[in-house]
């Protein structure tokens, strides 16, 4: 991406210590008039808010968080490319420390930063459409403590049924998050792949699956009379009644990013 003057998004979640002065501090290295708030740190500087049609329209945009607010980020200005400036726990999405943060703003707004890509998932449910998912998409019991029986298919091949609380397809960027949780290996984001990883499977006992990046997955509810939900990146996107089909497959649009950190640093620094 070249230099000049690029149209910024700033979002910050502003509930977390520091979060504020520090994009006061990111504010002034961005012009007025190329610069596009986000409404909760715009209230806060007493300043306009930018509309989704702006940010959707920016050149890039950076986040003051952690790893959800550029999950946020990435839901509002899906095709942007985004720097996460973090103030979280993890860190994986959001790679450049707050001490970093000021010579990281000079060098996107410089043209300096190369911009990369990250796959992502894209789906439906019968005629509704899933949004790009750029770590996960799950199908989860919607009733606490209730487990609940999907069977998934590969390729329109039958693959397992599982009885548990749900089952997710990860990205490699998603391998550090929910599937990490769920006991999925953690994948370089270089790895053209995905996973498939049961959630807490009670009978039988799947282990994950990595699978080629070109295959396609159904997931469908087994259950008479159990609620599920599918998620992608940690948003509902609606209830699954017994027998509909979730159909996912590989995006034709990959998440941009601006390319920081090194990857096995960060999972040394993050999950060791």
């Amino acid at each position: 991406m070249s230099g000049g003057d690029l149209r910024v998004g700033l979002i910050v979640k502003v509930e977390l210590p520091g979060a504020v002065d520090l994009a006061k501090r990111i504010v002034k290295l961005i012009p007025k008039d190329d610069l596009i708030l986000e409404r909760r740190i715009a209230r806060k500087l007493g300043a306009r808010a930018g509309t989704k049609r702006e940010f959707m329209g920016a050149d890039a945009v950076i986040t003051i968080g952690g790893d959800g607010t550029v999950l946020f980020a990435h839901s509002l200005a899906p095709n942007v490319p985004f720097l996460g400036i973090n103030l979280g726990e993890r860190g994986f999405l959001a790679e450049v420390s707050p001490r970093e943060a000021t010579r990281a703003v000079r060098l996107l707004k410089s043209g300096k930063l190369e911009v990369g890509k990250r796959e992502r998932i894209c789906g439906s449910v019968g005629e509704k459409k899933i949004p790009n998912a750029l770590n996960d998409v799950a199908v989860v019991a919607g009733d606490p403590g209730k487990a609940i029986t999907l069977r998934a298919e590969v390729d329109r091949v039958f693959a397992f049924e599982v009885k548990g609380d749900g089952l997710l397809l990860s990205t490699p960027t998603g391998s550090t998050a929910y599937a990490h949780a769920a006991g999925g290996p953690v994948m370089d984001p270089r790895v053209q792949a995905f996973l498939l990883v049961p959630i807490c499977p009670s009978f039988p006992r799947i282990s994950p699956f990595v699978i080629p990046i070109s295959s396609s997955v159904s997931i469908r509810l087994r259950n008479q009379g159990r609620k599920a939900m599918v998620v992608a990146d940690g948003r509902r996107v609606c209830y699954l009644r017994t027998g509909d089909e979730v159909k996912l497959r590989r995006s034709d649009t990959p998440a941009l990013f601006f390319r920081w950190s090194e990857f096995y640093q960060k999972v040394r620094e993050k999950l060791h």
